[in-house]
């Protein structure tokens, strides 16, 4: 029996997808503890654009162009959606990517990480036509006729904690979802900047990208946790554990900027320094993971049970987010680059901290104004503490961070 025709794809068309970022208990989550975590206004973005914008090679009769992290592909459908052709020989026969590869300046990723991003493509294109096609052989014939380009675009920095490959991870699953009809139309999400600019898809689509994302980030990083690729598709802030993941309401009124030191971090080196200290000194290390643990659990006391309002939300924040950069300052996992930020943010009362697994990457900034400040003046403390961080390290890149963005979306128009 003939397979039912897709539903017609526009010629174009954008979808996005957050980073993320932890506000409390780094390190502490890896031992089974709470950590708070939130989307982050840095999206990955994705452009579809039919047919492709390239000559078909002799034999190609659906060619991809994808460019994305420096790099470019010219890859040909029918091998890519083939269950039997291995990624590897998919790699080989692209056209394109030898040459830029060759080029330092002309990517932003080692030559592995380029691969792991081409298998984890790979991997999520050939899930989607699965669910959609069947047999999966099939699934090249159902490509649109000319091939098509698929252009990345991204404000995470790679390496940064900040859930980069999630984020790249979601967009790709959410495209092929959506080239082989697997998504509805969404629902415009309405914000008072854009009103209808944005879409957001229905539970069972969101629950379809998530899963097949996470295979994803399984092909990138072996055994990941979910948290990365499930605040991408969900957006929001969320109480988190190994274990478990509550989605918390919004974290409205509250404003970060977040800091690239530019300074490489290494999660694993990172991780493994906490082990070998929790292993020598138990005594002294485990104390630190349960302090952390509960800032998170006076977290969820504020934020969710505190029905009364007894507590003052930013001052708790603040004090919070000052004291989580402390003890992971005391973990030993922070760095100069973070701990000079941290300074300078507290010498203006504000509250700061490194966010992700430390060692370099990125720090995040609470703009809550200090005791006694109007809001007009504090804004003139986050303003000042800005030009003295260009001034005195014009390396760090600042970036205003919306905390608990909307999750993947389609974008009507960009």
């Amino acid at each position: 029996m003939a397979a039912s025709p897709l539903p017609p794809l526009p010629s174009r068309f954008t979808i996005s997808a957050p980073g993320k970022t932890i506000l409390l208990g780094e390190h502490a989550v890896v031992y089974g503890h709470q950590a708070v975590a939130a989307s982050i206004g840095l999206r990955t973005t994705a452009q579809f654009t039919r047919p492709a914008a390239v000559a078909a090679p002799d034999g190609v009769t659906a060619p991809l162009v994808v460019a994305t992290m420096g790099l470019e592909w010219v890859i040909d459908g029918a091998r890519l959606l083939d269950p039997t052709c291995r990624w590897e020989a998919v790699w080989d026969a692209s056209q394109c990517h030898a040459s830029l590869l060759a080029s330092a300046a002309a990517t932003v990723v080692t030559t592995e990480q380029a691969r792991r991003a081409f298998h984890a493509f790979c991997t999520i294109a050939r899930l989607a036509a699965a669910q959609a096609v069947t047999p999966p052989a099939e699934a090249a014939a159902r490509l649109p006729a000319g091939g098509f380009s698929l252009e990345y675009a991204s404000a995470l920095p790679v390496g940064a904690g900040l859930g980069s490959s999630a984020a790249f991870n979601v967009v790709t699953a959410a495209v092929w979802s959506r080239v082989f009809g697997l998504l509805s139309d969404g629902e415009p999400h309405h914000t008072a900047d854009s009103p209808g600019a944005r879409r957001t898809w229905h539970a069972a689509d969101l629950a379809r990208i998530n899963a097949i994302a996470l295979e994803g980030e399984r092909v990138m990083h072996g055994t990941p946790s979910g948290l990365d690729n499930t605040l991408s598709t969900y957006g929001g802030i969320c109480l988190y554990t190994p274990q478990n993941m509550r989605r918390l309401p919004p974290l409205t009124g509250h404003a970060f900027t977040l800091v690239d030191t530019g300074v490489p971090k290494d999660t694993q080196h990172q991780l493994t320094l906490v082990r070998e200290r929790l292993d020598r000194w138990p005594g002294v290390y485990q104390p630190l993971l349960e302090s952390i643990h509960a800032l998170g659990l006076a977290f969820e006391q504020v934020f969710v049970d505190d029905a009364d309002g007894k507590t003052d939300p930013v001052a708790f924040l603040r004090e919070a987010i000052t004291t989580n950069h402390l003890l992971l300052q005391a973990l030993g996992v922070s760095h100069p680059s973070l701990d000079a930020l941290v300074d300078l943010a507290r010498a203006r009362g504000l509250a700061a901290k490194m966010t992700g697994a430390g060692g370099g990457g990125c720090a995040l900034i609470y703009h809550a104004a200090p005791p006694g400040l109007s809001p007009e003046e504090g804004a003139a403390h986050v303003a000042e503490l800005h030009a003295v961080i260009r001034a005195s390290h014009p390396g760090m890149t600042i970036q205003q961070a919306v905390v608990g963005d909307i999750g993947v979306c389609l974008h009507d128009s960009l």
